[in-house]
Formats: structure tokens, sequence, C-alpha cells
């Protein structure tokens, strides 16, 4: 039995008991997503062990870039802090995809329109994306989709470190920051967040009062 990698924590019990009490099984798995060499490569390089963006750093960007990712659906309170700096400090939200989301909408997202499968050609060409992803405290969020696409991970980690923005990657309802250089220590230390008002059937980590994004 297979279930979507995304369950609350309810569903993920209900599924389980079910699996067991009417199927008469133990064998019941969440996680059925592609997994290349390309996405293991760019844990290591680029995320695992690094804790630089935090939501203090989201709020107070002069623009975000949204590749892969839709934060409303995927990754709730990085949404509501998207909003909040959107609504006081005019965050500039830009997202690549292939059409604007009512989450989207609900940030002044400008969309890069890009036929999904084609993410990688369309971030590291796109002049706009480029430029504002060379402000100063400029952020690129990539959600964990974009590993399913030959070449995004390693074109987000090229961009981030070609335009000096600090780079996130975000995993399901948790964000793992990333530094600006694709070059970080490979230890392992994930980071993250929990919804407040789901809770993702996977491992997180509680931060203190400074969560790390």
């Amino acid at each position: 039995m297979l279930t979507g990698g995304r369950l609350t924590v309810e569903d993920a019990y209900a599924y389980a008991k079910f699996a067991r009490v009417a199927l008469h099984t133990n064998d019941i798995d969440f996680r059925a997503r592609p997994v290349s060499r390309e996405e293991a490569d760019f844990l290591a390089s680029t995320v695992a062990g690094s804790t630089d963006v935090t939501y203090t750093d989201v709020e107070n960007a002069p623009a975000v870039v949204l590749v892969g990712l839709e934060p409303e659906e995927e990754c709730p309170i990085l949404f509501l802090r998207l909003r909040k700096a959107y609504l006081k400090n005019k965050l500039k939200v830009y997202a690549l995809a292939p059409f604007a989301t009512r989450g989207l909408e609900k940030l002044g997202a400008k969309l890069a329109r890009v036929v999904p499968g084609e993410e990688a050609g369309v971030l590291a060409e796109h002049a706009t994306v480029a430029e504002a992803l060379g402000a100063e405290g400029a952020i690129l969020i990539v959600g964990e989709r974009l590993a399913s696409v030959p070449g995004g991970l390693s074109a987000a980690a090229e961009v981030a470190a070609r335009t000096g923005a600090k780079l996130a990657w975000c995993r399901g309802a948790r964000v793992t920051a990333a530094p600006s250089t694709p070059a970080a220590c490979p230890t392992c230390c994930p980071g993250g967040v929990r919804s407040p008002s789901r809770r993702p059937a996977r491992n997180w980590v509680r931060r203190g009062t400074s969560r790390p994004v």
C-alpha cells in the first residue's frame, strides 16, 4: 500500500490502521517520488549542514524567487511569512510556474511562465529572475518537485552562486537553508519547521526562538 508523501499524522495513522486491520498487511509506505543522483549531490553539497536563511531573512528580503514550489499548499508557514512581507514590506515575489495559482496571486507574484520540465533552462536564462536575485538579500527557494526536472537543482545552485542570492530548499512542509555558494559543509544537519495547522507525517526538527527556514 502506497500513500501520498504529504499526509497529515492523522491521515497516515488511519491508512496504517486500515492496511493492518482490513487488508492484513504491514507493507505500507508513504514516499513514492523519483529520486536521482543529482538530488543527492545537491543536498550533500548545497543543503546539508546549512542554516543561513531564516524567516527574518525572508521577511526582509527585497525579492524572493520560487521554483517548483506552491508555498500555500506545500509549506503554509512559509506562505504566511511571504504574505506578511508582501503586505508590509512590499516584497517582490517571482514564480517559475505553468500558471498563477490563487496562492501566488495572494503574494502578488510575478509569473515567469514555464512549461513543466523546462524549469532548468528558464531559470538559467531568465533576465528578470537574474536581476531580482542580484539584489542584496534576495532568496531563491526551490521545492522538492524540482528534483524531478533533470538539471533543475544544478541550475538553481549555479544561478544562486552566480547572482549571490541565498538558496533554500523546501521539502514539503519544511524548508532547509543553503548558502549562496554550492560548496557547503557536507555534514548532515537538516533544519525544518512544522505547519501549525497540518502536521506532516515525516520527521522535523523544532528550533528555538530564532528558527531557521
